[in-house]
């Protein structure tokens, strides 16, 4: 398992690869902040199309070996309240970064409970959407849509069925590492925090930490042979 203690020196190394003690000024702080982001960066481009291969998080059995650490085992419950031809969820969980699958449990007098799939839209197509009978909300069918305000899920209904909770499976942010060395913003000193990642995308994540801290450098060597480090690995 890579540490953060291993991260920093891996980082230190590469910048420093061909001499030019680049490393020299990089402070603790700033390989933190750069290997927090580069993580955040790289799950964005595991879970989208947006990298070499134009693959999601489960497009290959290797996507979700990558990313299943941050994919929540059971579904979250949200709680919901009764609008106006809508539900509106409770707050998504802090830790919530990407959508993978949302449900809910949906009753009708006379019917019994069943589990609906909830299509995500955006806003701006509602009133088309609502208005066509291919996508608004049918209990038969077992789909509805709904889309995401203000860090709520809003489900709509039309009136046709009841909500009485959401399930909501995702993809959390990746636990922020840290390393013993200076003191924080709030005065507490740091302490050692090691990724949860597996160690294949630890390695993705150095890389492009280095990308982040050589570009900031002007260092155009490093940040070029840390992109081709990212498009071999993926």
């Amino acid at each position: 398992m890579i540490t953060s203690l291993d991260i920093a020196l891996k980082i230190k190394y590469r910048l420093n690869k061909v001499d030019t003690q680049d490393d020299e000024n990089i402070s603790v702080y700033n390989i933190v902040e750069a290997f927090n982001k580069a993580q955040l960066n790289i799950v964005n481009r595991l879970y989208g199309k947006n990298n070499n291969y134009k693959t999601g998080i489960e497009s290959s059995r290797k996507r979700v070996d990558d990313l299943k650490t941050l994919l929540n085992s059971e579904p979250k419950i949200l709680s919901v309240s009764k609008k106006d031809g809508y539900y509106l969820s409770e707050g998504l969980p802090n830790d919530y970064f990407h959508l993978v699958r949302v449900t809910c449990l949906a009753s009708r007098k006379d019917c019994s409970k069943k589990e609906i799939f909830i299509y995500l839209q955006e806003e701006s197509n509602l009133n088309t959407l609502l208005r066509n009978e291919n996508t608004n909300p049918n209990f038969e069918w077992g789909e509805t849509i709904g889309t995401i305000v203000e860090n709520n899920i809003k489900v709509f209904t039309l009136d046709k069925f009841e909500v009485s909770k959401i399930f909501l499976t995702y993809l959390r942010r990746p636990r922020a590492i840290d390393i013993p060395g200076y003191i924080k913003q709030d005065g507490s000193p740091s302490i050692q925090i090691d990724p949860e990642m597996p160690d294949d995308i630890v390695e993705m994540c150095i890389d492009e930490a280095v990308r982040i801290l050589s570009g900031d450098m002007q260092n155009q060597f490093s940040n070029q042979i840390s992109q081709q480090n990212l498009q071999m690995s993926e």
